[in-house]
């Protein structure tokens, strides 16, 4: 009951209500072992609330290291676009859902490069909307290449 009535007292973690798709993408992860390092490593560091710089850039790279393992290539997260939508095509992925996966990467990646490789300007906020976007978009090219 005093829970309930005092939220703003109780003790939990700044990723609570992505726990579950976490954990479904922990689980999805386990055939890349590169990325599911980068993304435990990720989820590790905004768990503990320190370091969210390194954490988004662990995030990313999760996310490049399983488009190379997935699509077989060596290429940096923003020159995939030809291939990942090549094998979306393959998969029967419909152009309009590539193109809105493409965005989310596309803009994870700038987002990257001007806010946290270049700039060190990562805020809470922008940390957890982040991880919510890479791990949905984890998700679906996981269980597309399923």
């Amino acid at each position: 009951m005093l829970v309930t009535q005092y939220k703003a007292l109780r003790s939990t973690s700044p990723l609570e209500s992505s726990i579950e798709q976490i954990n479904e993408v922990k689980g999805l992860l386990a055939d890349y072992p590169n990325a599911e390092t980068s993304y435990n490593s990720g989820i590790q560091k905004l768990e503990d609330g320190v370091y969210e710089r390194n954490a988004i850039d662990d995030l990313r790279l999760s996310l490049e290291l399983l488009l190379k393992a997935i699509l077989g290539n060596e290429k940096s997260l923003e020159n995939q676009q030809p291939e990942f939508k090549g094998f979306l095509k393959e998969k029967g992925i419909v152009p309009e859902i590539a193109n809105l996966l493409w965005a989310n990467i596309d803009n994870i990646a700038k987002y990257n490069n001007k806010y946290v490789k270049h700039n060190d300007n990562v805020g809470k906020v922008d940390s957890e909307m982040i991880l919510d976007l890479i791990t949905a978009v984890i998700k679906q090219i996981v269980k597309v290449s399923i």
